[in-house]
């Protein structure tokens, strides 16, 4: 059963990507499979993301959804129809390890800044102003800096100090803008960092 649910997992990732499909949109949510606790009218639910949705839309602001490389909960079977876009990682992570082999293999160091990421070809492909996500990483922070896109990070949980993930290590350039928090000591900890340039703001929960 084990094998059998791995190669089903497998399957999916591997499924043809549909980021092609994203729209024009003011704001990009963001999330993995792990954060879609719940089910709603047969899709699952990220109480974190999702439930921000309706605030953007009284806004004026127009949404869409994409799902983190490794998730197969897409289209249908989540909230919003997040789309995928897991194939292309796979494809980019491929390509910069073979740059790397090559230039070893010729004792040069390999440069792979020229590559460009999956977060650039989603940005560029849905022109939005701000991405709200779970799990910011430096490569999707860099490619919205270039194009003066704000990265907004919602935390997960609550009670967060000191500061986690190793982000007191990450040179400015490599912070979200923003951050999400869910209660006052993660607020209390987070503010530490405004000093770098992120904008730490207190929001209500969904569940309390």
């Amino acid at each position: 059963r084990k094998i059998s649910a791995i190669v089903s997992h497998l399957k999916c990732i591997l499924a043809k990507d549909s980021w092609k499909e994203l729209k024009q949109c003011d704001v990009l949510m963001c999330c993995h499979d792990a954060n879609r606790s719940l089910e709603v009218e047969g899709r699952f639910f990220s109480p974190i993301i999702d439930s921000l949705e309706p605030d953007l839309l009284a806004a004026g602001l127009k949404v869409d959804r994409l799902a983190s490389f490794g998730s197969v909960l897409s289209g249908n079977k989540a909230y919003g129809s997040p789309r995928r876009f897991n194939r292309m990682w796979l494809i980019f992570i491929l390509r910069r390890k073979a740059l790397v082999w090559i230039g070893h293999l010729f004792g040069k160091n390999s440069n792979t800044s020229g590559l460009r990421t999956p977060y650039a070809r989603v940005l560029e492909k849905t022109k939005c102003r701000c991405v709200i996500v779970i799990g910011a990483n430096e490569l999707l922070v860099r490619a919205a800096r270039e194009r003066g896109v704000r990265v907004i990070e919602v935390l997960h949980g609550i009670g967060y100090t000191p500061i986690p993930w190793g982000w007191e290590q990450l040179n400015d350039a490599s912070f979200p803008m923003g951050v999400l928090s869910l209660d006052s000591v993660s607020t209390k900890t987070f503010k530490q960092l405004e000093s770098r340039g992120v904008e730490t703001r207190q929001v209500e929960h969904p569940w309390y």
